[in-house]
């Protein structure tokens, strides 16, 4: 699932600065890859601690994972975007059923 759609299911369980914080990140994932956990804090005037929780509660250790999770989730869905149809099946399938080698 994506980050941004995790986000957008759990805005109700967020507290009202937990909420301004997923609120920014919704309408600006793509500043995410350039923002510290302090430089989103400060923009969004919430503590280094509701960012930090925010991510908590999305289940990511803190906030490097979800960024790491959030931009390696863009990088994913370029690079599908980019490919055949036919390639993206063929690769979904072997990474769920690897071959058998047989000796």
């Amino acid at each position: 699932m994506s980050v941004l759609k995790l986000l957008e299911e759990n805005l109700s369980n967020f507290s009202r600065n937990e909420r301004r914080v997923a609120d920014f990140i919704l309408a600006h994932p793509k500043s995410i890859k350039e923002l510290s956990c302090e430089a989103v804090s400060a923009t969004c005037n919430a503590s280094r601690s509701t960012v930090l929780r925010l991510c908590q509660k999305l289940g990511y250790q803190g906030y490097s994972d979800f960024k790491f999770a959030l931009l390696s989730w863009k990088i994913q869905k370029v690079h599908y975007q980019q490919l055949p149809l036919k390639t993206i099946w063929h690769k979904k399938f072997h990474m769920q059923f690897p071959t058998i080698s047989m000796k």
